[in-house]
């Protein structure tokens, strides 16, 4: 709950940012949402006690030709989850998304995950306190597809799959649903 409040409240503060800016031709958007996931914390069941977070950046050049049909642009994603078991994910590359208040897109590049699962420490320790949590990373190949709105010049509404490098084994996809501005 305290989650969807925040997303809320970053939607509501980023819309009235962006209807008083002028940022129509900027070449930065910023986003927030949050995120499922259809691996790490749905395999392990606890995805109901999970605080789930996305933030992004993406940059396209104001060098392109407004007749160019897509747009190349870089990004930089960021995915969170805490609550039993936690986790993180970033990931860097390039995408292209097609002009237009509707459009679609995708992207790839370099992934970084890690994952805390809840097992890692279990409930049955000798010493309260004691255990160490266990953690899973991975780095490597990952990328993404999105497809969006944008009902004003400088703000969006869009749905991402995200495909990142599986974590010993643990798949670490997720779909988030993110709002963003231009700014």
């Amino acid at each position: 709950m305290r989650s969807l409040l925040a997303f809320v409240l970053c939607a509501a503060a980023l819309f009235c940012t962006a209807s008083f800016a002028k940022a129509a031709d900027t070449p930065l958007t910023v986003t927030f949402g949050g995120y499922t996931s259809t691996g790490a914390n749905a395999q392990s069941g606890s995805s109901a006690a999970s605080a789930y977070e996305a933030a992004g950046l993406y940059y396209i050049p104001k060098s392109q030709p407004a007749s160019q049909a897509v747009q190349i642009g870089a990004y930089f994603d960021v995915l969170g989850f805490g609550g039993s078991g936690s986790g993180t994910s970033g990931g860097f590359g390039v995408a292209a998304r097609t002009r237009g208040r509707g459009y679609l897109g995708a992207g790839a590049g370099a992934y970084s995950v890690t994952i805390t699962p809840p097992e890692a420490c279990p409930v049955s320790s000798a010493l309260p306190g004691a255990c160490t949590p266990v953690s899973y990373s991975a780095t490597g190949f990952g990328g993404k597809v999105f497809a969006g709105i944008s009902p004003a010049s400088n703000v969006q509404f869009e749905v991402t799959y995200h495909f990142m490098p599986a974590a010993r084994g643990i798949n670490t996809n997720a779909v988030s649903a993110e709002v963003g501005v231009r700014i």
